[in-house]
């Protein structure tokens, strides 16, 4: 049976139900669509799903597994280990939410929650102004003008190689916003990279977002690529970034 982490005090509901990982390696960016209820092994082994391109990945490395609301993840014993969001964890399973980062050695799985391939839904039959918005991970149905006009901004913000600053509350929807702004960018084609920062330990936050060399501080046994890397020449972006400690 899978149980959630007692000590994680974020809630570990998913948005939709529906869980993806974003798997980051030396080829190209990909998802991996996990199931609703049941458990799958990442690892190098032509069985494990996803299967990671990956030399220093153990052939059965890492378990994701969901009870239908709570996404959790294990080590099986690897040895080059697996972490979440920079800490090290063992074979007891421990909760993940959207924006969680995974590492399995080199490789780096951005869970994300699969939301519906319409929101809200599909609007009234005989409604006008409807604006079908394509996204990266589905489409929204956008009805309301005020809605209209956010994503008509979107998409003029989106040919700027500017950062750009999503204000709003929790569930309002910031990262739909901003896949819909890489997926209407010159950047589509890369990689869309979102990271939960209220998530990451503050003493490794400059590791996760900028990696480091070997043996650039005691224990740096070899090279980590960092967050900002795997999103070159794409879009990061960097959910609840007024969390992290001052000096991040």
């Amino acid at each position: 049976m899978l149980t959630p982490d007692a000590t994680r005090t974020r809630d570990a509901a998913p948005r939709s139900g529906l869980w993806a990982v974003r798997v980051i390696s030396d080829g190209p960016p990909r998802h991996a669509a996990l199931p609703e209820v049941g458990a799958v092994v990442v690892g190098r082994d032509p069985s494990a799903d996803p299967c990671l391109d990956d030399r220093e990945a153990a052939r059965l490395h890492a378990r994701l597994g969901s009870d239908g609301a709570t996404l959790l993840v294990s080590d099986l014993g690897s040895t080059n280990g697996t972490s979440l969001n920079g800490a090290a964890i063992g074979v007891e399973p421990r909760a993940v939410v959207a924006g969680d980062v995974i590492r399995c050695a080199s490789t780096i799985l951005v869970v994300e929650s699969r939301p519906p391939s319409a929101v809200p839904g599909p609007p009234p039959r005989g409604a006008a102004g409807v604006l079908h918005a394509p996204l990266a991970r589905g489409v929204w149905s956008v009805v309301d003008p005020a809605m209209r006009n956010l994503v008509a901004m979107a998409s003029r913000v989106a040919a700027s190689p500017l950062p750009v600053l999503v204000l709003g509350e929790t569930g309002v929807g910031k990262e739909g916003l901003a896949s819909l702004i890489h997926a209407r960018s010159p950047r589509a084609d890369a990689p869309f990279v979102a990271i939960n920062c209220a998530a990451l330990p503050p003493d490794l936050v400059e590791s996760e977002l900028f990696g480091h060399v070997r043996g650039a501080f005691e224990g740096a046994n070899g090279d980590k690529r960092g967050l900002f890397e795997a999103a070159h020449r794409g879009t990061i972006f960097l959910d609840e970034v007024g969390d992290l400690a001052l000096p991040a």
